[in-house]
């Protein structure tokens, strides 16, 4: 288009096009081209230039009108943006975008795609004129910046945004503003705001400008210095409309460096990107909507606060931190409907204060986390597990407090680790508790999470409740793990137990490893199932129940444990702890006991705690107030109404009424104390009441007859008398002498110091010394000091050797309350040590102390001594005297001795007394060491007697032909007696034995190889009482039984029994023939006996014979117990023939009985039939034996006649009887 008349006047060209694109096709131009051309693109024309720049001549100019577009365009290769330029340099020329034309920007030039201010960018004419209310849509192919050309001023333009990719990016000139009627609309490519030039509203109330997106990224770098700032992003404030495109926070944010977030909007896809540290994140103002993804990648921090993040987005982390703070619903509330959860790096961490709930799995929900940290006060699981991916963590933080229901954090592929850190807890409410090292498959930490880290600090509390965690749990009941990492166990830092219900470790027997502080909270118990727990602590830790407290008359629920061991650091007692097994204390260790922490060592009917043996460098530290911890040492008593040899293990004073009397509390049962009574006297102080007798005492070996002293100040009296008391406990203080029923079970207590046996403790038990006037017979009482068993050998062994004499002999005696004796109250057991073969021998075996190597003194158990020479003898006890189950150290057992024991019967299974005699060459006629001395029961006494001496036990020469044991008894009821013999290794001797009964002038042979049981009468005749009745003599034997069997026959008779005769050669010395039977030649057992009459022939009948065979032996017993027996014999069973009868026949009143003789196993088919082929009666009869007998009721109906009676086999066979009917 050429224009060479310069005086012509101006020519219009005008773009009237659809819409369609009306292209400049710029091929060539001269300097004289385009001249004095006005162009207009009217609307709704879309104009584009092609090829090459558009130049105008002098006076030209181009008018974009409302409704029009016009396109810069691109080169044909459309890598070049096209510009509107001119021919040579004229101050005429003009472009105008007015107000609704669109102008389509193409130009990448650095300075800016559209200018004003230099000719460069899309127009590059004299003048140019860009109306505010325009519209600007860059489209650019590289990079592009806005230029100066583009309205700033707050206006009703639309800038849009769409390059042709989105890596390519659009900034700002300088910052460009939009009222209410303005729109920034994001296609494809980034707007870049860098913090100094951005887009935003106008600055007027009421100017704000609207955000399109569709596609492309809107990408924020800048920061604000102020946390709640009121810079947001995207910084625009009218309507949003986001269906496409990513919103990137992309700002790097340290040291008070913040990104805001808009909130109160809807996005599609938002992205926190860049680098944050030392303090800067990102957050959101306010609750957010997000349709299709949140992105947090790099090293961002995204800290949401408790703002709302929520839409049908799904999260992808490959790096960075979200600290999400929400506590209303499941965390994160992003439900992933338009994507999933790729979470291959980053943290999320919660935040929550009031039972934040972080998301699980449920709903095919596929979330696997990469890295889970909990920092907030109160953060939950509920509804569905947690699942950590290949590599995933789990951490409580400091500060942090985690709860889990009945879900569980699981790692189903590879390896994953769950840390609770120092400050951290972790409550797990599971019903399996903690840990699933043990392949439990309903923890909180399953056992495919491999590593459990607990760090010094941390706490895991087990909080189960009833309604509450959960709220569908019926009750609060947990097993406490042994948590396992890599493989192994590990110890807990602080545990706590709470909730209610009963917290129980999971394992019978464990041992739970605490190294922090143990506390329980709640109404929750503790049911030890058990174990062990072990305070190991680096550092000093603390035992604290809060609730409910400990009182002496209101013990439980507190926490009661089976073992205790403290560890090295030490342990404060601040509340009660209850021991029902065993306390141990390591070398170094401390227990404290300056709070008001009592330490109480349970005892009941199947054990006493005990403490174990206390290292010289333990230490127990006790407070100095009337409140400070001590230990409560029980005895329960389980054998009432009877008397028991007790002592109290504590070193400080306590009195009996305050310790055993309850401090006089009120008589009622309350399972504790018992009544301490005597007959009335004004003297008596603190007593419960009167009865006949005294019922506490205490050995006096201090006077010329040493015996009891009885009890009558109870409030002065201490209850740890080195030499114990000896109590008749009726029950607990529900139980007075006259009380009915008759007495319970009940546990005596005493409170204090416990005694420690090592020199310089300072608790130091008392030393026991007395004075013996006799080197035999002079006994006394000591009390065992420690709470725990002690080995009485240890005791013995300890003791000072002066001139080859200890002090005490080498044996104790114990009372037996468990065997009732002839009066009911127990009786005197010795424990006696054989010197030859080092075994503990009790006098007679006893519910308590049975036939073994028994040398035992138990935790709050008194006992008797015998000292061994004239003057001084003391009693000490160190800590090393203390026996524990797991020390016990047996030298053999008594099988290997020599012995016969003789006991006195009220019935088989009940023994009132006895004795035994121990053979060894080592031992002699005389009474000596070797020789243990009986004290007195009140009721029967059945011992041995030697040089004017009653023993318990006699320690005998190597037995001789003629030896004898003199037997010693007292206090014999009017009644029937049994005695027993049970004899050990005895029998190479080549001895017999004969019991001489001097009342029945009788011998009786005793075995020395089995039991021998003999009966008498203690009668009105005293002589039949008499203390020497029984004499034990050994003699040679009398040599082998003489008789010889010459015939044994046997044979059946009419009445089908059978007769047994046999025949007799020699008969010297037998007492007896039985008759023995056996069904199959082999186990016969005596069916009839013959008195032996010095005859030839014998004959015995078997009335009851077996229905198959038979066979026969004759068993010739002889007066010394010496057995000879005879040939078998066998009898064939009786051939019966195979009889179906019925009787009576005629049959009268409708009734016959019907008979089977060797008939078919199995059921008969009966039917009786008349004349007529009708049947009158159908029944069966089941066969089971080879004679049966079955009544038929045929029924009285029936009528006369002659009938046929048929019986059918289960193989089918018929058999016909005819049955007449009257």
């Amino acid at each position: 288009m050429t224009n060479s008349n310069t005086n012509s006047s101006n020519i219009s060209f005008n773009f009237t096009g659809s819409g369609t694109i009306q292209t400049v096709d710029v091929q060539t131009q001269a300097s004289n081209d385009m001249l004095r051309y006005k162009f207009f693109v009217k609307s709704p024309a879309l104009v584009q230039i092609k090829n090459q720049d558009w130049k105008f001549a002098d006076q030209s100019s181009l008018t974009v009108e409302s409704g029009g577009t016009f396109d810069f365009g691109y080169n044909a290769a459309q890598t070049t943006a096209l510009n509107i330029t001119e021919t040579v340099s004229s101050a005429s020329t003009s472009f105008i975008l007015q107000s609704g034309a669109v102008a389509k920007i193409t130009s990448g030039d650095v300075t800016g795609a559209i200018r004003t201010s230099t000719l460069l960018g899309n127009v590059q004419l004299d003048n140019r004129s860009y109306d505010p209310n325009a519209t600007y849509h860059y489209i650019g192919r590289t990079n592009q910046i806005t230029g100066d050309g583009l309205p700033t001023a707050a206006s009703g333009k639309k800038v849009i945004v769409e390059l042709s990719t989105d890596a390519l990016t659009l900034s700002n000139s300088s910052t460009t503003r939009f009222n209410s009627s303005g729109s920034l609309d994001i296609r494809k490519g980034t707007v870049l705001d860098n913090g100094s030039n951005f887009f935003d509203d106008g600055t007027n109330v009421g100017e704000n400008g609207a955000l399109i997106m569709t596609g492309g990224i809107y990408k924020f770098t800048g920061t604000v210095s102020v946390p709640g700032s009121t810079v947001h992003f995207p910084r625009l404030t009218g309507g949003y409309t986001i269906t496409g495109g990513v919103i990137d926070l992309a700002g790097a944010t340290a040291v008070s460096q913040y990104q805001r977030l808009r909130g109160g909007r809807t996005y599609y896809n938002i992205k926190m990107s860049g680098a944050s540290s030392l303090g800067g994140y990102k957050d959101v103002t306010s609750a957010v909507v997000i349709n299709n993804n949140l992105s947090v990648t790099e090293t961002a921090l995204l800290n949401s606060f408790d703002r709302t993040v929520s839409g049908n987005a799904g999260l992808t982390m490959d790096g960075g931190r979200w600290i999400n703070a929400q506590n209303t619903g499941a965390q994160p509330l992003l439900d992933a409907i338009a994507t999933p959860y790729l979470l291959t790096a980053g943290v999320l961490e919660f935040a929550g204060s009031a039972g934040q709930p972080i998301r699980g799995t449920a709903n095919a929900l596929a979330i696997e986390y990469n890295a889970i940290e909990v920092t907030g006060s109160d953060v939950r699981k509920s509804g569905s597990n947690i699942t950590l991916r290949s590599g995933g963590s789990f951490k409580v933080k400091a500060g942090g407090m985690f709860t889990i229901n009945d879900e569980a954090i699981i790692g189903p592929s590879g390896s994953q680790t769950v840390t609770v850190e120092s400050n951290g807890i972790f409550r797990t409410a599971d019903v399996d508790g903690f840990s699933g090292g043990t392949g439990t498959a309903t923890t909180s930490v399953r056992a495919d999470v491999e590593n459990i880290v607990l760090d010094a600090g941390s706490t895991v509390e087990y909080a189960r409740q009833a309604s509450t965690l959960p709220s569908t749990a019926s009750n609060g009941n947990q097993l406490i793990n042994i948590p396992y990492s890599s493989g192994s166990p590990i110890a807990y830092q602080n545990l706590v137990l709470s909730g209610d219900g009963i917290k129980t470790p999971q394992l019978p027997g464990s041992t739970i490893e605490v190294k922090g502080n143990l506390t329980k909270n709640g109404s929750a118990s503790f049911a030890h199932n058990e174990g062990t727990f072990a305070f190991t602590g680096n550092s000093l830790q603390t035992y604290t129940v809060n609730s409910p407290t400990y009182t002496v008359n209101s013990p439980g629920p507190i926490m009661e444990f089976n073992n205790v061991i403290n560890g090295s650091s030490g342990l404060n007692i601040i509340s009660d702890m209850a021991i029902a097994q065993s306390l141990k204390l390591n070398p170094s260790s401390q227990l404290n006991l300056s709070d008001t922490g009592d330490v109480i060592l349970r005892s009941k009917v199947d054990k006493t705690a005990w403490v174990d043996i206390i290292p010289t460098n333990a230490i127990i530290n006790y407070g100095n107030t009337a409140i400070s911890g001590r230990f409560v040492v029980e005895r329960f008593i389980k054998y009432f109404q009877r008397w028991n040899l007790l002592s109290a293990p504590v070193h400080d004073f306590q009195s009996v009424k305050s310790s055993w009397q309850e401090g006089g509390s009120s008589l009622i049962s309350t399972g504790y104390g018992t009544r301490v009574t005597a007959p009335a006297n004004s003297n008596n102080v603190g007593l419960d009441g009167n009865s006949t007798g005294h019922s506490l005492k205490s050995w006096n070996a201090m006077t010329a007859t040493p015996g009891w002293d009885n009890v009558i100040n109870t409030d002065t009296t201490p209850v740890n008398r080195p030499i114990g008391f000896f109590l008749f406990a009726r029950g607990d203080r529900g139980f007075g002498p006259a009380q009915s029923p008759a007495g319970s079970v009940t546990t005596l207590r005493s409170r204090g110091r416990i005694n420690v046996g090592n020199p310089g403790s300072g608790v130091e038990p008392t030393v026991v010394t007395r004075t013996s006037t006799s080197a035999n017979g002079y006994f006394y009482s000591v009390a065992n000091p420690f709470a725990s068993a002690i080995d009485f050998e240890k005791v013995l062994e300890r003791q000072a050797l002066v001139n080859g004499f200890r002090g005490i002999k080498d044996q104790f005696y114990l009372w037996d309350p468990s065997d009732v004796g002839g009066y009911g109250v127990g009786k005197y057991v010795t424990i006696y040590r054989d010197n030859v073969s080092g075994q503990w021998i009790p006098q007679l075996p006893t519910p308590l102390y049975s036939a073994t190597n028994y040398k035992t003194i138990q935790s709050g158990q008194a006992f008797f001594v015998e000292a061994d020479r004239v003057g001084s003898s003391t009693v000490s006890f160190l800590e090393s005297d203390k026996l524990l189950e797991s020390r016990t150290v047996t030298r053999g057992t008594i099988d290997d001795l020599r012995m016969i024991s003789t006991m006195l019967h009220h019935d088989p299974a009940s023994i009132a007394d006895g004795n035994r005699a121990v053979f060894g060459d080592g031992y002699s006629l005389a009474v000596a060491r070797e020789d243990a001395r009986k004290i007195i029961n009140s009721g029967e006494n059945f011992g041995l007697r030697r040089s004017g001496q009653q023993l318990a036990v006699e320690g005998h020469p190597a037995l001789i032909e003629s030896d004898t044991l003199f037997y010693h008894m007292t206090n014999l009821q009017t009644k029937t007696y049994k005695l027993s013999f049970e004899p050990r290794n005895i029998f190479a001797t080549g001895l017999d034995a004969e019991l001489v009964d001097k009342f029945l002038n009788r011998r009786v042979p005793v075995s020395l190889t089995d039991s021998t049981w003999y009966s008498f009468d203690a009668t009105a005749d005293a002589a039949s009482k008499a203390a020497d009745r029984f004499i034990l003599v050994f003699r040679a034997p009398a040599g082998p039984l003489p008789v010889t069997f010459v015939s044994i026959a046997a044979q059946r008779q009419a009445d089908r029994s059978i007769q047994v005769n046999w025949k007799v050669a020699n008969e010297v010395n037998i007492a007896k023939y039985e008759v023995e039977r056996s069904a199959n030649g082999s186990g016969f057992t005596a069916i009839v006996t013959a008195d032996a009459t010095n005859g030839v022939h014998y004959s015995k009948p078997d009335l009851s014979p077996l229905g198959a065979d038979n066979y026969y032996r004759i068993k010739a017993i002889g007066i010394a117990g010496d057995i000879s027996y005879s040939p078998i014999v066998k009898v064939a069973p009786l051939k019966v023939a195979a009889i179906v009868s019925v009787y009576p026949n005629p049959v009268e009143g409708g009734v016959m009985s019907l008979q089977l003789l060797q008939q078919e196993r199995g059921i008969h088919s009966i039917r009786l039939v008349d004349a007529k082929g009708s049947t009158v009666y159908k029944g069966a009869v089941a066969v089971n034996t080879d004679q049966l007998t079955q009544t038929i009721n045929i029924g009285a109906s029936v009528a006369s006649g002659t009938y046929q009676l048929t019986i059918e086999s289960p193989n089918g066979k018929l058999q016909t009887l005819q049955v007449f009917v009257k």
